[in-house]
């Protein structure tokens, strides 16, 4: 008679040394499910840390884009400061 152990179906036949073949059946399939409880979980892992990466690479591409806008800013004020100062100097000295 067909028996269903842990998603899979077991057809035990009713004769000698079957209940052996069965238990070591059955303690195969508790080890494969231990073994894809163990390779889920380790993949389970595996996302989160590639989402805590992904998250981080975002992270550094928006401070990579952004440096460069500051920088550029920086930029342009000093150059306005120093056309502002020179043109002061010139004015002060009459040279304007």
């Amino acid at each position: 008679m067909p028996r269903r152990v842990d998603g899979v179906v077991v057809i035990v036949r009713e004769s000698h040394g079957v209940h052996s073949t069965q238990d070591r059946l059955q303690v195969e399939v508790v080890k494969l499910n231990d073994e894809l409880a163990e390779i889920l979980n380790e993949a389970d892992y595996m996302k989160e840390k590639e989402v805590r990466f992904h998250r981080k690479a975002e992270r550094i591409n928006v401070a990579a884009v952004w440096w460069p806008v500051l920088q550029i800013g920086i930029l342009v004020l000093t150059a306005v400061l120093q056309v502002q100062s020179l043109k002061n100097y010139f004015q002060a000295k009459n040279l304007y």
